[in-house]
């Protein structure tokens, strides 16, 4: 026969004792299910307790090898824990502590918004596992809701209007997969999408989510933000023909891409879906990490290495008073991110600038660039490119 308890909400205080030296503590509250309209704030603030009191009282003042506290909206309740835990009461004494803390305290924006991205960003840890055969598409989000322990809703409207019925039969085998992606495949095959709006995973309609495109800026890259003429046009025709190319106005489509500022100081303003924003996102992120690659990682010999470049530079007075004062106006400039060991000098009519550091680089090619019209020159070729 199958078993069933029912629940639990009357008050319970309870130890079970054991032969280990250390202990694991938790308190829970009864709360609301994933369906609330509180669900995604609490499941915010399991985060802001969690990295803004609780880390610190249990496991730096405490000891303990981690705790902290979530939301189940699942199980509709709010749980603190502590494992690993060498006190027992103090630690509970803290879960009561951080309730106060957060009622008492003037709190600052940017811890809130890291909670937010916290849950954000468990759409792309990895380990995903579903089995669905011939499962109505309202079962399917009630399993996500119940397997991710985040709020997710149906943007009921949207999917009225474009005649879409919760009952449509899913099959999709998915296993070792970051959420993100077994979203994609789970509604890219009856045409849905999915936004994150006020901390709460919406799935809606492509249509609906191409008309409320999201706003972000994005600075260069840092190997195209060193460069001292940086080729922005070129960065823009990369992520318009890679990224979701018939999405973008230039084709007709109703995305957009925008330069602001001027040299390594630009910014890109992009207009776009925020499912295309994470694709963005992640050509940011591998142009940035390949440009970084040239200096190595830190604990390597690589690191050691100086990389060099070269400015063409045809004004004598320029030359010379760069290859003086770089060095000094970008190590003041940067502070305990700057090279001391960092050297420029003047050969023929190019400046030579030798760093380990990629910020040194970075400043150096962007105070070249404000002083003096420049032409940069490839080290290992012998031809000078102009700068248009």
């Amino acid at each position: 026969a199958r078993l069933a308890l029912g629940g639990v909400r009357e008050a319970v205080r309870e130890i079970w004792q054991t032969s280990t030296q250390v202990n694991f503590c938790a308190k829970a509250y009864a709360t609301v299910p994933v369906g609330h309209p509180d669900a995604a704030a609490l499941t915010v603030l399991g985060g802001f307790l969690r990295n803004g009191f609780l880390h610190r009282a249990i496991r730096e003042q405490g000891g303990a090898y981690g705790g902290g506290a979530s939301q189940d909206s699942a199980a509709s309740c709010f749980r603190f824990y502590s494992y690993r835990d060498p006190r027992t009461a103090a630690t509970l004494a803290d879960f009561d502590a951080s309730l106060d803390w957060l009622q008492s305290t003037a709190h600052l924006y940017q811890p809130l918004e890291e909670a937010i991205l916290g849950v954000i960003s468990s759409l792309d840890k990895p380990g995903s596992r579903f089995e669905f055969n011939e499962v109505p598409l309202r079962d399917v989000i009630a399993k996500l809701r119940e397997a991710h322990s985040i709020p997710v809703e149906l943007d009921q409207k949207a999917l009225e209007d474009a005649g879409v019925d919760l009952d449509t039969p899913i099959t999709q085998h998915i296993s070792g997969i970051s959420l993100r992606s077994a979203l994609r495949l789970l509604l890219d095959t009856i045409d849905l999408t999915y936004r994150v709006e006020n901390e709460v995973l919406q799935i809606t309609t492509k249509e609906v989510e191409s008309m409320n495109p999201t706003v972000r800026l994005y600075p260069l890259p840092w190997g195209i933000a060193a460069q001292a003429r940086p080729d922005v046009q070129a960065l823009i025709d990369l992520i318009t023909s890679t990224v979701r190319p018939e999405t973008w106005d230039s084709v007709g489509g109703y995305g957009s891409v925008r330069p602001i500022g001027e040299s390594g100081e630009t910014t890109l303003v992009v207009s776009q879906t925020q499912e295309c924003h994470w694709e963005v996102e992640g050509l940011f992120r591998g142009l940035h990490q390949q440009a970084l690659a040239e200096f190595g990682d830190s604990s390597s010999p690589r690191a050691a290495t100086p990389v060099f470049r070269a400015y063409h530079i045809a004004d004598v007075s320029t030359l010379k008073a760069l290859s003086e004062k770089l060095v000094k106006l970008c190590n003041e400039s940067l502070g305990e991110a700057g090279d001391p060991a960092a050297t420029v000098g003047a050969i023929g009519q190019s400046l030579v600038v030798q760093s380990v550091s990629p910020e040194f680089h970075a400043l150096a090619g962007r105070m070249v660039a404000a002083i003096t019209g420049v032409t940069t020159r490839d080290p290992l070729g012998t031809t000078p490119q102009p700068v248009p």
